[in-house]
């Protein structure tokens, strides 16, 4: 600063009039001093709360900062429009795995030229993670030119890209984001979008092959149906590995390709009908990136076309029925068998492929035409093949060239005589035949043919025609007499036919034709003559065939004609007996006829061997017919008696056959029912299950009549035993044909056991009675015992099979060992009875009996209406009546309630709600047992169940409590935690504060409480503490009406766990405690030695905490309270976090504390203490102390700041700099400021800071921010105070450089050589000692840049010049320091003859210093030379500076002459 150049005068037409008024060295000497006074009142605001963007500290005045005159504009600002450089940017993690973590650092540099507070914003998402950073002093600010690290956590659960960002923030509201990415290279594949298979035909197979390179990361890849995605689990796509798309198949559709690595990929395609087919897959990478492929593939049915056939080819008449399908309709000659008849067929393949074929014979379906509507459904085109071979196809099989014509021979050759209607279809083989079944006899095959023919042909057999076909004679013949009629045989043929008879005889007739062979020539005919005789009556029905040569169906002649004999009838349908009682005899009357003319003798008799009555052939006869044989007259009628005597009960079915000799056979259908009454019971077997003693059970027992015989019952009940009484109702009566009767059995049982009876019933008709058996188990009462761990809600629903599950446990009431102390506990008892019998229950326990609570008087009222309200489930509180002194809210009234219960003092209560009731019959009853308590310990109790006619039983109840009943009364405890006691933050050596806490005592025991206190270490990595304890643990300090012994103990401290592991086993829990104590019963006798082993928490101390009293009394149902007091350390360095926590280890000195078999409480160290913690924080006398100034902590200058425009040179000048100090802690500071030379404080000014704690104080008192005494200064919390530092350079420092460099020793000031600068650098510290003690050193630097100039030459000749003429030559004086210099040149004669010889202009001037590459660092000098005499001359002029620069030296020579030659 203060910098100044001189610059050659320029001609200036016109000029303002202040610029003529003072010379130019004045000018700027007076603009320098005039900015020097601007910049003491000129102060800056704080960089911190100004964004950088609007320009060096955010000022917009005409005077900017940066023009100022400093000595080195090197240090000058720009413009910024960023504050923070991260590196590196962005942050870009790659080729990670799922499941592990990756970490990087990022460098977070501050770019601007103040110190920078910075927040770090961790990213949004889960899976990055950032550090707190690292900063360079440990705090959160980052000086100008620093940097500090964080550390990212990455995270990936899978190999997707991830994207999130943290957000550094500055104080003065800007931010900078720095990207956090997660990218691995993704795969590259070189399959095309679209897999391309080409043609086939329907129902073919086309296989294609693609080679899938991976150019790109590696990478597991799942190909699916772009249908289906997304899903939810890939395992169904991996095995198998293949993928079915129809028509498609791909596989395979999972594979791991690295980079470079390639797989082929084979697609199947299989059409089944013509279409371009394109199926849309996609193939998903384990990065979660999805591509989309099209497979395309195009089908194409094979084509044949129909090009001729030779004659035949004929189109369908109107109405004609034709095949459904034909394309062509063919026919052949009409021919008789054994001819052949040919027809040729040509064919055109209209495909590009090789077509192989075959030819296949069906049997057509025929329609009319338009019946289809030119549609063929499904059905239609089921084809079944035809096995008789009418006609032949050559060749049958065969391949179809492309683009060719193909040329088939079809012949006819029948074998038979008929139509012949057949579809010929030419089958291509690339379609497939899916076979299935009609019916059972015929095989169908579901074709599509590639051309379908229908192929039509008569064959005509020889005409021959018998002419009558059929003799009919109507007449009844005689038996023994011949008939002759006469028949005619005409061929209507073309050829003449032979023809043979085949006569006929037998025992019953004849019949003969004659001639019976011989030839007919074609159209004649032939006349024969048939002769028939019957042998014996009846009906002759005869067919005698003539065959004809070259017609495989003969020629039938049907003979008729009935040969009489002697006809009897019955004159009845049938003969039915009707019920029929066994041991009865019945008669009916059977009317025969004669309708002959002749007489017949005929015969009637049973026919043993058809019907039921064929079982008693062996036995005597049944039937007795009156009479059984004779002859009747022609015309004639008799009647016959028959009698009928059954041997046993049936239904009768037989028959009755007539026979008239040599006549016809007439029989008779008999039927009957012979039956005896039978009377059975449903169920001769009753077990009855459910009988108990003393009540009847009533059941039914069904009789049924088996037969349509009316009787009538009696039950027998005399032989019944003493042991029951059995009646019927009713007990005899009358049971009809097929009748059912009820009968109500009512039994009851005097004795308990199974027992069994036997009664009798006797069935008039019936020979032996019938018998009923009655089984019974009869029962007396039996209850059953349940205590399932379950609440009464849940065991009201449990099943039958589910409670008798329970009941085979063991009866054990155990409430738990960990039921929190203020707790209601609750326990069913189930008792069921399983009987029909009803009783009483008593329940009740033994010691812990609960205290009657009455719920009508005032304190308890309220615990009806709870109950009330617990009952219906209500979501509405009730409110307490306000103007009720006895109304209570449920909660409270709940508390008084359990108080009541509790009012025995002895810890615990067993509520037993119903204790007395009925059982009634099959009755389950839930029975709550609630446990009220106020007191630690592990009780045991009996609980006893009385049933009326059954012993009590006794059921073990035990019950662990655990808690404290002692409460402090504050409203800072922690939900999970323990009550804290905050002391806040204090200054070192401040006085004592002291907390009152109030401890209740809801327990019915006095507690006694001792008290130790535990500092919290930061690093302890003590795991136990060893107690050793001589006599009793926690002895009773209090005195009560004499004096107490007391007795020491001793606390050690144990190392960490892996450092003394074979001291002794110690159990994993750091809760659980371990005591090695001696015989209680001797602890009053004798004194003893005690151990227990402890986890360790803290370190036990008295200070900075101190409770008082140590040891107390909390009176049972009452209160008191203990003083916690806290005193800040004296002396503390830095800010410490005091951080404790007090245990009131408890104690009961009643000696109703522990009631053998009943109740044992641990005490001391036994059980979990009492315990709140305490915070507080000292706080070391801190000042944050920041520079305004980019350079933060450092004083630059240069040497020429000494220098004024006009070449003099100041004493000393000061270069000042803005410091701020800031109390940021809630206490006033009371401090002293010393500094070392050369600084001094120049200033000082104070403000409040905006900080958050300001703003919640009350801003209405108006106080000093600063309190200055001499020479101390007290800062007030929140505030801030701004101080000039200023730097002092003076010239004598500059003098003294030699006497600087050759002290080696002194740290504070040293000489540094940077380049072609060499700097003068100072040390120093501003020391804040405060009151309290503590020193706060701030590190202060300068450094002052040293001039020195450099010339271009050392040595300059003139040469020889013309005497008294002037020569000059420039000469550059160049300053390569960032420090302007002022130089002062001396010529020094050699000898006399040179004076004034040599002459410098100008002979001083000022250069200004290197600081750009436009910066005018160097002067160009004249140097004149006038010779007086022809002789030599030489000088040095010598270049010396103001500011202790080196002097260089420049020798000047030259010569004068008189010769004309050397005038210029």
């Amino acid at each position: 600063k203060g910098r100044s150049s001189i610059q050659p005068s320029k001609t200036i037409q016109s000029s303002p009039l202040w610029k003529e008024g003072m010379e130019i060295l004045d000018r700027e000497s007076h603009k320098f001093y005039l900015n020097s006074m601007q910049k003491r009142v000129d102060h800056l605001k704080n960089p911190r709360h100004i964004p950088p963007v609007e320009g060096r500290f955010g000022q917009k005045s005409n005077t900017d900062f940066a023009s100022r005159p400093t000595g080195n504009s090197l240090y000058s600002l720009t413009n910024q429009n960023e504050i923070f450089i991260a590196e590196p940017n962005p942050v870009v993690f790659s080729n990670y795995e799922p499941g592990k973590g990756y970490k990087m650092n990022v460098q977070i540099k501050n770019i601007t030229s103040a110190s920078r507070h910075i927040r770090i914003i961790p990213p949004a998402t889960s899976y990055f993670a950032s550090s707190l950073g690292k900063f360079p002093n440990g705090d959160s600010f980052i000086a100008s030119g620093l940097a500090c690290q964080v550390e990212i956590v990455f995270t990936p659960d899978s190999l997707a890209d991830y994207d999130d960002k943290i957000i550094i923030k500055s104080q003065n509201g800007m931010t900078t984001a720095i990207p956090l990415q997660g990218r691995r290279p993704p795969p590259r594949l070189s399959l095309a979008s679209t897999l391309d298979c080409g043609h086939c035909l329907v129902n073919g197979e086309k296989i294609t092959t693609f080679v899938c390179k991976n150019s790109g990361g590696p990478g597991r890849f799942c190909i699916m149906p772009e249908s289906l995605w997304p899903v939810k689990e890939f395992n169904s796509f991996k095995n198998p590995t293949k993928l079915e798309m129809t028509p498609f198949q791909l596989e395979p559709n999972y594979f791991q390709l690295k980079h470079g690595e390639s797989i082929t990929i084979t697609v199947k395609f299989s059409p089944e009908h013509v279409d371009i087919y394109t199926r849309d897959i996609i193939a998903i990478c384990d990065n979660c990136h999805v591509k989309t492929f099209t497979l395309k593939g195009v089908c194409q049915t094979a084509g044949v076309e129909f090009v001729s056939v030779s004659d035949g080819l004929l189109d369908p008449l109107a109405l004609e029925m034709y095949d459904i399908s034909a394309q062509h309709h063919v026919s052949f000659d009409t021919i008789h068998p054994g001819m052949v008849c040919e027809r040729t067929l040509i064919v055109h393949n209209t495909t590009k492929v090789d077509l192989p074929y075959h030819w296949e014979f069906f049997k057509p379906i025929l329609c009319k035409p338009g019946a289809n509507n030119g549609r063929q459904d499904r059905f239609e085109r089921y084809r079944v093949p035809t096995s008789q071979k009418f006609f032949t196809v050559d060749p049958s099989i065969g391949i179809f060239p492309p683009f060719a014509k193909a040329e088939f021979t079809i012949k006819y050759a029948p074998q038979n005589v008929g139509k012949i209607d057949q579809a010929l279809h030419l089958i291509l083989e690339e379609y497939d035949e899916n076979q299935s079944l009609v019916d059972d006899d015929e095989l169908v095959y579901d074709i599509i043919p590639g051309l379908e023919l229908e192929l039509r042909a008569t064959c005509i057999a020889f005409d021959v025609e018998l002419t009558p076909p059929v003799i009919v004679i109507g007449d009844l013949l005689l038996l023994g007499t011949s008939y002759i009629k006469t028949v005619q045989i005409i061929n209507k043929g073309f050829h003449s036919i032979d023809y043979e008879w085949k006569n006929q005889s037998n025992d019953n007739y004849s019949i003969n034709v004659s001639p019976c062979s011989d030839s007919i020539p074609a159209g004649h005919v032939k006349e024969l003559s048939v002769e028939i005789c019957g042998h014996v009556p009846g009906k002759i029905e005869a067919m005698i065939y003539c065959h004809v040569e070259h017609v495989e169906t003969p020629i039938y002649l049907n003979i008729q004609a009935q040969v009489q004999g002697p006809q009897l009838n019955i004159d009845a349908p049938d003969l039915n007996y009707g019920l029929v009682r066994l041991g009865e005899a019945v008669e009916k009357d059977i009317p025969i006829y004669n309708t002959s003319s002749v007489a017949a003798k005929w015969e009637i008799t049973e026919c043993l061997e058809t019907g039921q009555n064929a079982l008693v052939a062996n036995d005597r006869p049944e039937f007795t017919f009156s009479p059984s044989s004779g002859e009747l007259q022609p015309n004639s009628h008799l009647t016959i008696k028959a009698l009928f005597k059954p041997n046993f009960c049936r239904r009768l079915r037989t028959v009755f056959q007539l026979q008239a000799l040599n006549g016809n056979k007439t029989h008779l259908r008999v039927q009957g029912e012979i039956q005896s009454p039978i009377v059975a019971l449903t169920e001769s077997y009753v077990q009855l299950d459910e009988v108990y003693f003393g009540l009847p059970r009533i059941s039914q027992v069904t009789l049924k009549n088996q037969t349509l015989l009316s009787t009538n019952y009696k039950w027998d009940t005399d032989a019944i035993s003493d042991k029951c009484s059995l009646n019927f109702e009713p007990c005899e009566g009358d049971i009809g044909s097929r009748e059912t009767i009820n009968i109500n059995m009512t039994l009851i049982c005097h004795e308990t056991g199974e027992q069994e009876f036997t009664i009798p019933c006797v069935i008039t008709g019936m020979n032996d009675p019938i018998i009923l058996k009655v089984g019974v188990n009869v029962k007396g009462l039996t209850v059953g015992y349940s205590t399932p761990l379950m609440d009464e809600a849940v065991i009201n629903g449990l099943s039958q099979q589910q409670i008798e599950l329970n009941e085979a446990k063991a009866l054990d009431l155990n409430f738990g060992g960990d039921i929190p102390i203020g707790t209601n506990a609750k326990r069913c008892l189930v008792i069921r009875n399983k009987s029909a019998i009803q009783t009483e229950f008593n329940i009740r326990v033994m010691y812990f009996k609960a205290a009657d609570a009455n719920l009508d008087s005032g304190v308890y009222a309220n615990k009806s209406s709870t109950r009330v309200e617990s009952k219906t489930g209500s979501l509405l509180k009730r409110t307490a009546n306000l103007a009720d002194p006895q109304s209570k809210s449920v909660e409270r009234a709940q508390e008084a309630y359990s108080a009541a219960i509790l009012q025995d003092g002895r810890g615990t209560a067993f509520e037993i709600l119903p204790s007395v009731g009925i059982l009634d019959a099959f009755e389950t009853k839930v029975i709550t047992i609630t446990a009220f308590t106020d007191l630690w310990g592990d009780y045991e109790d009996n609980l006893i169940c009385s049933i009326k006619g059954l012993n009590d039983i006794i059921i073990p109840v035990k019950l662990g409590i655990v808690g404290c009943p002692l409460t402090f009364q504050i409203g800072n405890v922690e939900k999970k935690g323990h009550p804290i006691v905050r002391f806040g933050a204090h200054i070192s050596a401040s006085p004592s504060i002291t907390r009152t806490l109030r401890i209740n005592n809801s327990g019915p025991l006095d507690i006694r409480l001792d008290w130790k206190i535990f500092n919290l270490i930061k690093g302890d990595q003590q795991v136990v503490d060893l107690l050793i304890h001589y006599g009793q643990p926690l002895p009773l300090n209090i005195a009560e009406g004499g004096k107490v012994k007391r007795v020491s103990h001793h606390r050690e401290s144990l190392l960490p766990m892996s450092e003394t592991s074979s001291m002794m086993s110690i159990a994993d829990s750091q809760e659980k405690r371990e005591s090695i104590t001696t015989d209680e019963n001797d602890i009053k006798n004798k004194s003893f030695i005690s151990v227990t082993v402890d986890a360790h928490g803290g370190i036990q101390a008295d200070d900075p905490y101190k409770v008082t009293p140590t040891q107390l009394i909390v009176p049972s149902r009452s209160h008191t309270s203990i003083n916690v007091t806290f005193k800040p350390l004296p002396s503390c360095q830095e800010d410490t976090d005091c951080n404790a926590y007090a245990l009131g280890y408890m104690s009961l000195d009643q000696p109703e504390a522990n009631v053998e078999g009943n109740v044992r409480r641990l005490q001391g160290y036994e059980i979990q203490p009492l315990r709140f913690d305490m915070t507080g924080s000292v706080l070391a006398a801190w000042l944050e102390v920041h520079s305004t100034d980019d350079d933060g902590n450092y004083f630059t200058a240069a040497s020429s700041d000494l220098l004024l425009s006009n070449g003099q040179v100041l004493k000393e000048t000061w270069k000042d700099e803005h410091f701020s100090f800031t109390n940021l802690t809630d206490t006033p500071l009371n401090f002293r400021i010393v500094l070392s030379w050369p600084f001094e404080i120049r200033a000082t000014q104070s403000k409040k800071t905006t900080t958050a704690a300001s703003n919640n104080r009350n801003t209405s008192k108006k106080a000093s921010a600063i309190v200055r005494s001499d020479d101390s200064f007290t800062l007030l919390p929140q505030t801030n105070m701004q101080t000039n530092i200023g730097f002092c350079l003076s010239l004598d420092t500059l003098h003294r450089l030699e006497e600087l460099e050759k002290d080696n020793d002194s740290e504070l000031v040293r000489i540094v050589t940077e380049g072609e600068n060499r700097k003068l650098c100072f040390d120093g510290d501003l020391q804040i000692q405060f009151s309290n003690g503590t020193i706060q050193n701030v590190s202060l630097s300068a450094s002052v840049v040293l001039p020195k100039f450099r010339l271009a030459e050392n040595f300059l000749d003139f040469g020889t010049c013309f005497v008294g003429q002037t020569r000059s030559k420039l000469l550059t004086i160049t300053n390569p320091t960032m420090s302007g210099t002022y130089w002062v040149s001396t010529v020094e004669a050699e000898d006399e003859a040179s004076k004034d010889i040599f002459t410098v202009e100008p002979n001083q001037g000022y250069i200004q210093a290197n600081i750009t590459h436009i910066t005018t660092n160097a002067v160009a000098i004249k140097i004149n030379f006038t010779a007086r005499h022809s002789e030599k001359y030489s000088s040095k002029i010598i270049i010396s500076g103001l500011l202790g620069e080196s002097s260089q030296v420049l020798s000047v020579t030259g010569e004068g002459s008189y010769d004309g030659k050397y005038e210029s």
